[in-house]
């Protein structure tokens, strides 16, 4: 009877964590990876942007 308690009690901490796991790479880390993303392009168009701009300032 204790041996069944005991491998009940281990198969759901196994569960929870890995529910939470999967939810926390789900959510949390796609978000962080959009962010990280989002930054990238805007620091690259912002980069080509202020490079284009000084070029077209130093032809005039």
């Amino acid at each position: 009877m204790k041996l069944g308690c005991y491998t009940k009690f281990i198969f759901t901490i196994i569960f929870v964590i890995g529910v939470g796991y999967y939810i926390i790479d789900k959510y949390v880390i796609t978000q962080f990876s959009e962010n990280i993303k989002k930054r990238i392009v805007l620091e690259f168009i912002d980069n080509n942007f202020q490079s284009a701009y000084k070029d077209s300032l130093s032809k005039y």
